[in-house]
């Protein structure tokens, strides 16, 4: 949304210790969603490139990169 007009809160998760499922994701017809398996170094670099430009990634790399 817009800072200024906006109370729009986002909260950020780290989870660990995930396997990945062949499990389909429900989606409505108007969504396009793709999950992406980035290691740390690949999402770094991403940023770096300008690859990956959405703010919440990248605030939410921010926050765990310490901890990685």
């Amino acid at each position: 949304l817009a800072p200024g007009y906006s109370d729009e809160v986002i909260y950020i998760f780290l989870a660990t210790g995930l396997e990945k499922l062949e499990i389909p994701l429900a989606q409505d017809d108007d969504e396009d969603i793709e999950v992406l398996l980035m290691s740390p170094e690949r999402v770094a670099e991403s940023i770096a490139s300008g690859e990956l430009t959405d703010a919440k990634s990248i605030a939410a790399y921010a926050m765990v990169r310490s901890s990685l």
